[in-house]
């Protein structure tokens, strides 16, 4: 194992700041911008870049709306870091759901509609017996 200054300041150097390097890349392709607001130090998208601008805001805005269902306790800890961990996963699947209950809802509508057009039948039939006995 080398003992040399450089390698030594490599093992102790601090994981957090590798992931500056990492910010900076993200800066580079996605046009994350480091700024301020309100005295505080905040990473920020750049409007000004299209479709990869665009792209970041839906997958940042579900991001800021999971965190707030745990900051307001509509979930778990565990929930949210399932989510965190494990995105777009989650995501894709409570779209699935979602248009699964849809997709019933529909069929469920689309039955009732039979059932109600063929009682309607039932019932024009026994009014026209009625009115016009043979």
């Amino acid at each position: 194992m080398c003992s040399c200054l450089l390698c030594v300041a490599v093992k102790l150097y601090p994981r957090h700041v590798k992931y500056i390097g990492t910010i900076s890349r993200l800066e580079d392709i996605y046009g994350l911008k480091i700024d301020k607001l309100e005295d505080e130090v905040c990473i920020r998208l750049d409007k000004n870049r299209g479709t990869s601008y665009i792209s970041l805001l839906e997958r940042f805005t579900a991001w800021q709306k999971e965190a707030e269902k745990y900051r307001n306790g509509e979930i778990s800890k565990e929930e949210y870091d399932r989510w965190r961990y494990t995105y777009p996963e989650v995501e894709v699947q409570r779209t699935r759901e979602t248009l699964d209950i849809l997709r019933k809802s529909k069929k469920d509508e689309q039955e009732y509609l039979s059932l109600y057009q063929n009682h309607l039948i039932q019932f024009e039939l026994q009014y026209e017996r009625v009115l016009f006995p043979l």
